[in-house]
């Protein structure tokens, strides 16, 4: 399962950051999503990888976060694992 915001960056600044993340998160509880990454951590992601692409002005981002369930069958334990993908 995924979720996820397309947000624009204008003069260093992504555009109402907030009200995106907030979405990205209540999608993620919708979609029951556990031990996802901290607001905190999504815009440090955000924000190292647009200074480190040259993205400061006019860009478009995908941020999207995905879950995945894992069930291995010589194990007991299932675990979850996510992916934050902004491009």
């Amino acid at each position: 399962m995924e979720c996820g915001e397309g947000l624009r960056v204008y003069n260093g600044k992504v555009f109402k950051l907030e009200e995106h993340l907030d979405r990205l998160f209540d999608s993620a509880k919708a979609l029951a999503f556990n031990n996802i990454p901290t607001r905190e951590e999504v815009k440090q992601a955000i924000f190292r990888t647009l200074i480190r692409n040259g993205m400061l002005d006019n860009a478009h981002i995908r941020l999207t976060l995905t879950q995945y369930h894992k069930v291995l069958s010589h194990e007991v334990k299932a675990f979850d694992f996510f992916f934050l993908v902004l491009f």
